[in-house]
Formats: structure tokens, C-alpha cells, sequence
């Protein structure tokens, strides 16, 4: 396996929180591809009063009244100056030294996007909650491809299209498995 944990102890658990398509699209144009409530409101659930972290394009994308996203520590990814300041918000400009800096003030942070962020913390991440929705859809902006050796996988929601979804869609929660090699 390609995955590097470092052996450093880090208490505070690191969940990437994502809704992908069938192609692992997660984003056009720096906006969602769907509106699905009921994954909205799983979101909201995990998230709220907790630390997301996120680049800021994602930041940006957020529509105003929900930027910072409100009840949560926002952490915001940028090598530019901050474009905004709210007291429930931190910028850093790269994902190492906002890691340094809240590991021990958090016991959970929510890896919330974009691509590039999801990508650079995939090797410290612990849980994924996938919501894999049912579409081939064009994107911009992918989820990276697991290795399915490195996680175990459970389908925690089935969610069937309806007047809130437009899509049928499954949230799955993949933790990360690192195999005991017993010797002889």
C-alpha cells in the first residue's frame, strides 16, 4: 500500500466528509452537481459544532448567508491573504501547518473539499463518509480512487430520488484497515 501514516501521534481523527458521482465527479464551475436534502441534512448532522476544514475555492462556493458555515470552526486553505474574516474562522496557507496548529484543540476535523484538499489528506485520513450518487455526470473536480485493500466499507444510507433528491444516492463509510502481519 502506497499510504503513508506517520508514525507522530495524532489524537484528533481525520473524516473527509464527500458526495461523488458514479465518475467520481464532485464539482463543475466551483459548484455542486445536485441538490439532494437528505445528504445536505447528513452533512449538517456530522458537522455541525465540529472543525471543517476546507480550500478556498470550496470557502468561496459556499453560498453567502452560509459562509463561514455557521456552528463550526472553519478552516480555510489559501497561499493568497484571506478574503474574509469571521471569528469562527482560521486561515492557513497550507494543510501541514493547520494540522500543527488545531491537532490538539479538536478531536475531529471534517476534510470538507475540494478535490486538491481531499487529495492531499487522503493519507492521513481515518474515516471517509462517501455519498455515492447515482449519475454519470460531467465534472471538473474528481474524488481521488481508493484502494479498496486499505479500506472497509459499509452502507450506512439508501436514499431513493424523491421531490427533495433528484437523485437516487448510497452514503457509505469507508475506514481506513491497516492489516496486523503476524510472524511466526
Amino acid at each position: 500500500s502506497d499510504k503513508k501514516k506517520s508514525w507522530k501521534l495524532i489524537l484528533m481523527e481525520i473524516i473527509q466528509i464527500v458526495a461523488y458521482s458514479n465518475n467520481r465527479a464532485i464539482g463543475k464551475d466551483n459548484r455542486l452537481l445536485w441538490h439532494l436534502a437528505d445528504d445536505m441534512a447528513f452533512f449538517k448532522e456530522n458537522t455541525t459544532e465540529q472543525t471543517v476544514l476546507m480550500g478556498k475555492n470550496t470557502y468561496l462556493s459556499l453560498p453567502k448567508k452560509f459562509r463561514p458555515l455557521p456552528n463550526r470552526l472553519n478552516i480555510v486553505i489559501s497561499s493568497q491573504a484571506p478574503v474574509e474574516e469571521y471569528p469562527n474562522m482560521i486561515w492557513f496557507q497550507n494543510i501541514e501547518t493547520a494540522l500543527a496548529n488545531i491537532e490538539n484543540k479538536t478531536e475531529k476535523l471534517y476534510v470538507i473539499g475540494g478535490a486538491s484538499i481531499y487529495k492531499q489528506t487522503i493519507d492521513k485520513t481515518d474515516t471517509i463518509y462517501a455519498t455515492e450518487v447515482d449519475v454519470n455526470i460531467e465534472g471538473d473536480a474528481f474524488f481521488p480512487k481508493l484502494n479498496p485493500k486499505d479500506w472497509r466499507v459499509e452502507t450506512i444510507k439508501i436514499v431513493e430520488k424523491n421531490e427533495n433528491n433528484e437523485y437516487d444516492f448510497r452514503i457509505k463509510k469507508f475506514n481506513y484497515f491497516i492489516p496486523l502481519i503476524l510472524k511466526e
